[in-house]
């Protein structure tokens, strides 16, 4: 903005720039198969620049979605049904979806939640340009 130097406008800038974020890479103790997902959802939400205090939330992400694909194959394995009576696996799918729902939604990597942290970061430089 001309004229303008607020250090809130010049911290937003330096925000908004992806050098001044590097990239938080998976965990030792991590499978390859969850170090793939790791490295999945970082490069594919580059934008969100997810830092170290992160990390937990990466990994509990990693290890649910590694869950969820070994239930499902017990699911298709044996069917919705077993012995007339729903597979136990499903109670446990629902579960993990509800576990991977949460992280989901702290780790902000749902659409609805990027388009609401855009908006914000929209908002606050247009009340950093007006004060």
């Amino acid at each position: 903005m001309p004229g303008f130097n607020s250090s809130a406008v010049l911290d937003y800038q330096q925000v908004e720039s992806s050098e001044a974020f590097p990239k938080v890479e998976p965990s030792a103790h991590l499978s390859a198969a969850e170090k793939r997902i790791w490295r999945i959802l970082v490069q594919s939400m580059s934008h969100l620049e997810f830092s170290e205090l992160d990390r937990p939330l990466l990994e509990r992400y990693c290890a649910i979605t590694m869950l969820l694909r070994k239930t499902m194959r017990h699911i298709q394995a044996k069917g919705t049904m077993e012995d007339g009576k729903p597979n136990p696996w499903l109670k446990i799918h629902e579960r993990q979806l509800s576990l991977l729902q949460s992280v989901s939604h702290q780790l902000q990597t749902r659409p609805i939640l990027r388009q609401y942290q855009r908006q914000r970061i929209i908002d606050t430089r247009d009340l950093v340009s007006t004060g």
